[in-house]
């Protein structure tokens, strides 16, 4: 505060001060204060040694200090985990060595709001089949070996289901839809990975029903969370689609539409 007053020598504020208090294991305050004394020794005694000194030189003490403080093992951990957010960690770190700590953290903030709103307005879609055997349903990308059910389409949406993904979570429903080699009479929509729905993907839901209808396709729901039970309920599509509770599983769905074919 006094430095500040007085237009002084700021002795503690700045990244790479703080990497060389780090460095030399300073744990109180006390350290700036030490700084302070050392820097008032320098510049009444010692300027002389320092005249001409090359500022490459200075600055290759800056770097050093600072070099220590980025942790590349975490970085390559990150990169073999996701290069998606590799490439903000970068930019991050970029923006605090060349603008600041601040800057460079809303950099980082700023990239990961873009990041957030790509995964959420493109979401990853996954197509169900069966495990042989068993009443549990997967990813057919993950395990090939799983059953397919003739007639019927099983999709999962592995994101929250709300307006800035529902006109493209429709497009690739639809698309799945043509893709199949047999005629699609059945779609299961699994919303297990779908924890918050909003006003506007229940009222794509209802629209998705209405469009499959005049195919001839049946759209049914499941494995939805009491949270999302809730909002359908109130948009008026439980009563178009079907019953939606804690037992409306992607198994019990199937079962219960091949039943009402066979009868």
């Amino acid at each position: 505060i006094s430095t500040g007053l007085f237009q002084g020598y700021p002795i503690a504020g700045s990244f790479s001060k703080s990497a060389v208090s780090d460095r030399s294991g300073a744990r109180t305050q006390l350290a700036g204060a030490v700084a302070a004394l050392a820097a008032a020794i320098v510049v009444m005694f010692f300027t002389g040694f320092f005249y001409n000194l090359p500022e490459t030189i200075l600055a290759a003490l800056i770097i050093v200090a600072v070099i220590n403080m980025v942790d590349f093992k975490g970085l390559f951990r990150i990169g073999h985990i996701s290069k998606r957010e590799l490439i903000i960690a970068v930019a991050t770190l970029g923006g605090v060595l060349v603008f600041g700590i601040l800057p460079g953290v809303l950099i980082g903030v700023l990239l990961s709001f873009i990041d957030l709103g790509y995964r959420i307005t493109r979401p990853h879609t996954a197509v169900l089949g069966r495990i042989p055997g068993t009443e549990i349903y997967g990813d057919f990308e993950r395990r090939p070996e799983k059953e397919d059910i003739p007639g019927v389409l099983i999709i999962r949406v592995d994101a929250p289901l709300v307006f800035g993904n529902t006109e493209m979570i429709k497009e690739i429903i639809t698309d799945l839809i043509t893709q199949q080699k047999e005629p699609v009479h059945l779609v299961v929509l699994d919303l297990g990975a779908s924890p918050i729905i909003d006003v506007t993907a229940a009222d794509m839901i209802g629209e998705l029903y209405s469009d499959l209808r005049e195919q001839e396709i049946e759209l049914k729901l499941a494995e939805a969370s009491g949270q999302v039970r809730d909002v359908l309920r109130k948009a008026g599509i439980e009563a178009s689609i079907g019953k939606l509770g804690r037992s409306t599983t992607i198994h019990a769905v199937i079962e219960e539409w091949q039943s009402s074919r066979s009868g």
